[in-house]
């Protein structure tokens, strides 16, 4: 999400990020979500319940509440939303530290990796060139696409790009719930549904203004 939304900013596609966010947090409830129920039953925990998914919700609002007065998300908001991720980082950065220092020795002990640091660091370029290169032929293609069928940028984010990019969320949640982790599938559906509007859209917003159309705002996102 994050290379196609800021690649579509740098190359003023900023239709396709709003779609790509709005329609890979829809995908990832609808489609993810419901795949990951028909396996295995998920269980919410309560942090998830009561903390998590207000915040979600919550974001979701300010993002109404944005696009209401000013019909866009521009470079304050972005830094709104950097504020806000940071803030809630830092609470589970530090519950996560108390959780790990009451765990015995064993229970910490991981089995040690059989890569070398030379083959992980190869490996770690090599895909960030990929993720980029592929995010930069996603939004070539996605508005040839558009302009092909006469269809806007936005509803080609809505669906292809973001079916394309809910991808790595969809693998993940059916292989933890295959592995019986289902707890893993609902906090990576809420967590990336989370940084898509914090992080990418508020990185996007740093770069350029994503204006945000009526229909979108009126219907996708409070659908979402």
């Amino acid at each position: 999400e994050a290379a196609v939304s800021i690649t579509s900013a740098l190359k003023g596609s900023a239709g396709i990020t709003i779609g790509n966010v709005v329609g890979s947090n829809i995908m990832n409830v609808l489609v993810i979500l419901g795949i990951t129920a028909v396996i295995t039953n998920v269980a919410i925990q309560k942090s998830t319940l009561y903390c998590e998914i207000p915040f979600m919700i919550g974001i979701t609002a300010l993002m109404i509440v944005f696009g209401i007065t000013r019909r866009a998300v521009s470079f304050p908001e972005g830094v709104i939303f950097w504020i806000l991720f940071i803030c809630q980082r830092r609470r589970y950065f530090l519950a996560y530290l108390f959780v790990m220092s009451k765990k015995n020795k064993a229970a910490e002990e991981e089995d040690e990796c059989q890569m070398s640091y030379l083959k992980c660091i190869i490996f770690i370029i090599a895909g960030g060139i990929m993720v980029v290169w592929g995010s930069d032929l996603v939004v070539d293609a996605a508005s040839e696409i558009a302009r092909a069928f006469g269809m806007s940028e936005r509803f080609i984010g809505l669906t292809i790009v973001a079916f394309g990019t809910s991808l790595p969320e969809l693998v993940t949640s059916v292989t933890a719930a295959k592995s019986g982790n289902a707890g893993i599938a609902i906090g990576n559906i809420v967590g990336s549904n989370i940084l898509n509007i914090l992080i990418i859209l508020g990185v996007t917003a740093l770069i350029t203004n994503v204006a945000i159309q009526k229909s979108t705002l009126y219907y996708e996102i409070p659908y979402m």
